[in-house]
């Protein structure tokens, strides 16, 4: 092994000194290809669309518990006495088409997403279906379970429409929630209203009466509170800055690609016109 050591390390020398030579034989070409990749990458993204974002911070929440006493009735009804925990369905709103088609169409934003959509070759549905999947890009729903916080950011090119898309799809949430909770609610109470009269029961009567006036208030509650499935923390507001292009950032990657790219290209000269020698030379 000793005996092996040092024509290893005369190799390794011999390969670092040809790799500076390549280096230094193919310098003007590495250097070429640097600037133009660097130049021509900080010259694309000053033409590229700024894109704004804009942030809405809520909290779900919590659900007040019910009575012990009737809740056991309530199940047994086949009835929900207290509301459903609302983060899942809240989470699960912010990405459904349902929400965001509804949005869309009620507050006229078809022409925020497509430029001169009556010009395109379209039905209104493929329209709505090119936004809705654009929107699976620019908007995204975040949940921190530890703080039982959910983020809502929203990008576009437009940094008032951001704000404003926000608003509405916190708006159209909220009257979603109270709308589902209402209907639930009354649902409930015909049911039990009928199941009233099928007993002769005094006890029961009375827990069930106890149960009609629990939908009720529910009902009620959902229409009068105003933060009644969600608070908001951190409302929307118009950004002042892009968030992207990232311009110095594309121009630092694009260096070090560009730089990479001379140096690959480099070798690959020097490793062809080795072999055509080889080939002269035979």
């Amino acid at each position: 092994m000793e005996n092996l050591s040092p024509s290893y390390q005369e190799t390794d020398e011999i390969d670092l000194l040809e790799i500076f030579n390549v280096l230094k034989e193919y310098k003007k070409l590495i250097l070429l290809v640097v600037i133009f990749g660097t130049f021509t990458s900080g010259l694309v993204s000053i033409f590229l669309t700024p894109i704004y974002s804009a942030k809405a911070v809520i909290s779900p929440v919590v659900p007040p518990s019910g009575s012990p006493g009737l809740s056991g009735l309530a199940s047994q009804l086949g009835i929900s006495l207290n509301p459903p925990p609302q983060v899942t369905d809240i989470v699960a709103l912010l990405k459904s088409n349902l929400l965001r088609e509804k949005v869309v169409k009620k507050y006229g934003l078809i022409p925020y997403f497509i430029e001169n959509p009556l010009r395109k070759e379209k039905s209104e549905d493929e329209i709505i279906w090119d936004i809705l999947r654009s929107l699976e890009n620019s908007l995204k729903v975040k949940y921190q379970q530890r703080e039982n916080l959910i983020e809502i950011t929203f990008e576009h090119k437009d940094k008032a429409f951001t704000a404003r898309f926000l608003e509405n799809l916190l708006y159209e949430l909220n009257e979603h929630l109270v709308s589902e909770e209402k209907r639930v609610a009354t649902a409930n109470k015909e049911y039990l209203l009928k199941e009233v009269e099928k007993t002769g029961d005094p006890y029961v009567r009375s827990n069930i009466y106890s149960l009609i006036a629990k939908q009720i208030e529910r009902s009620m509650m959902a229409e009068a509170k105003e933060n009644f499935a969600f608070k908001i923390i951190d409302p929307p507001k118009v950004p002042d800055k892009k968030a992207k292009p990232k311009r110095l950032m594309i121009t630092l990657v694009s260096f070090f690609v560009s730089l990479f790219s001379g140096v690959i290209l480099a070798f690959c000269l020097n490793y062809f016109r080795r072999l055509k020698e080889k080939k002269s030379s035979n």
